[in-house]
């Protein structure tokens, strides 16, 4: 007769592994307190497992699918802080063994896991920078607080990563990315924040300084970005022009046509993203003639026209693709393509001109 592999045996998994480096670390007792509640199991009875784990033998689930279930939430656990220790990977790879379940399924579980939290705290080190300009004059103005907000929602933050950031949890240290093209976006995100309120304090000029000649820059690049914003600023609406009404019917239409594709939003943004990638358009990307000219537009608009109208896009544009597949909606870039056009884009889209096999070719220019 099979014994039942109850919630408290996966917890108690789960604790082993989590204090298997002698330290629990935050991001992995948040998780365990989460897949606790998720459990039914009450938070103080969690407390306790975890700070007193007992027998250190785990609970091996009856059923091949239990296991592997049970190994995916361990492979999770010991990817929860994005770093994976070497005591976490081997005792997780002998209660892989002892599971019975393959190599390859837990290495391909663990790259998974791990992949998404280094991308979740990446993007908590993109909010934290910010927070740390806009309160380094010891206040946070509304719309540097709201620019903290938007940035928060596009990046798709969780609730506990945001007020980690906006408690003022984190160490007050600007965190440099090791890629070269990401720091001097960094860099100009940064010098934004500071300029959003129409003030730039000396802290917070000091600040944008520090991370400059960290990554090999100064004074004269940073001046160069104010520059730029405030033309941007003047040239966006210097004497309230709005932009062209029918730039949005062009924009709508393009999304209304992708709401019925068959492609689900996640392979077509991979698909983006190896045409990128490889500089190689593809002759389709549905079936369905109008979709697929509908794709095109969308490629266009997001990585031609955009950025044309504010080079900002060129960093937010990732992050609304980003946020389409987690959510499975377009409406955030809709919404922001929109906001765009309602600011800058003054000139008729020339993609309505353009036979298919034109806008290609525009597309592979762009």
């Amino acid at each position: 007769m099979d014994h039942p592999h109850l919630p408290e045996h996966t917890f108690h998994n789960l604790c082993i592994l989590a204090s298997a480096d002698r330290i629990i670390q935050q991001e992995e007792y948040h998780l365990l307190m989460e897949l606790a509640d998720a459990m039914g199991i009450d938070q103080e009875n969690a407390k306790d497992m975890i700070t007193s784990v007992g027998p250190r033998e785990p609970f091996i689930p009856e059923s091949e699918a239990d296991r592997e279930m049970e190994i995916r939430m361990l492979a999770m656990i010991v990817a929860a802080d994005g770093v994976l220790g070497v005591n976490e990977h081997d005792l997780l790879s002998k209660m892989a063994l002892l599971m019975e379940v393959p190599r390859s399924y837990l290495d391909q579980a663990l790259d998974f896991y791990l992949q998404k939290e280094r991308e979740r705290i990446h993007n908590r080190h993109i909010l934290h920078n910010l927070y740390i300009i806009a309160k380094a004059d010891g206040e946070i103005t509304e719309e540097e607080f709201n620019l903290l907000l938007d940035v928060a929602y596009n990046l798709g933050q969780k609730q506990e990563d945001i007020s980690m950031v906006l408690d003022n949890k984190l160490p007050d240290v600007l965190n440099v990315p090791n890629d070269k093209q990401e720091q001097w976006y960094s860099l100009k995100n940064l010098v934004f924040m500071m300029i959003v309120d129409g003030e730039i304090s000396e802290s917070e000029y000091e600040l944008c300084l520090g991370y400059a000649e960290a990554i090999g820059l100064g004074e004269e690049e940073i001046e160069d970005i104010i520059d730029e914003y405030q033309a941007l600023g003047e040239e966006s609406d210097p004497s309230g022009k709005r932009g062209n009404p029918a730039n949005h019917d062009a924009i709508l239409d393009t999304f209304n046509t992708l709401r019925t594709i068959e492609t689900p939003i996640e392979d077509l943004v991979n698909q983006f993203e190896l045409v990128l990638e490889e500089d190689d358009l593809p002759q389709t990307f549905d079936k369905d003639v109008e979709k697929n000219r509908a794709c095109l537009e969308l490629m266009w608009l997001m990585f031609v026209w955009a950025p044309s109208l504010t080079t900002e896009a060129s960093t937010l544009i990732p992050m609304h693709l980003d946020l389409a597949m987690s959510k499975g909606t377009w409406t955030d870039m809709r919404d922001y393509l929109l906001q765009l056009e309602t600011t800058y884009g003054q000139e008729t889209i020339p993609f309505l001109e353009w036979e298919t096999d034109e806008l290609m070719q525009e597309l592979v220019e762009g």
